[in-house]
């Protein structure tokens, strides 16, 4: 089982510009893209950290990883919600599929079993 730190984010594709949303979003036409928004002095966010890293081997075979840190790029956050139309949240997952945002979960309600459920 993968599991990263805060500071180790190796396996992810950390994005921090608002020229990387677009790309994540060209890139949603060949392969779904889960998008997860974190902050770091939420704790909540690291238990949901911690449901999205506990089957990460197998969302990445379905999904790209996207990773966004909301203290450190909110813009990139923002860009998200204003282009697919979901509101921000923080922790937020967000499964863009051909464009679109598909499902989107925030809080305690970002599961393992939800995200594969989606994905499958």
């Amino acid at each position: 089982m993968f599991t990263a730190s805060d500071t180790n984010l190796d396996h992810w594709n950390v994005v921090t510009d608002k020229d990387q949303v677009e790309k994540v979003l060209e890139n949603s036409h060949q392969k779904a893209q889960l998008v997860y928004k974190h902050s770091h002095t939420c704790g909540i966010c690291h238990a949901a950290k911690e449901q999205i890293e506990s089957v990460f081997t197998e969302i990445e075979k379905q999904a790209d990883m996207n990773f966004i840190n909301v203290k450190k790029s909110r813009p990139v956050s923002n860009a998200f919600a204003e282009q697919l139309g979901v509101r921000h949240e923080s922790p937020q997952v967000l499964i863009i599929n051909q464009g679109k945002c598909v499902w989107h979960k925030s809080h305690w309600s970002i599961k393992a079993d939800a995200i594969l459920n989606v994905l499958d």
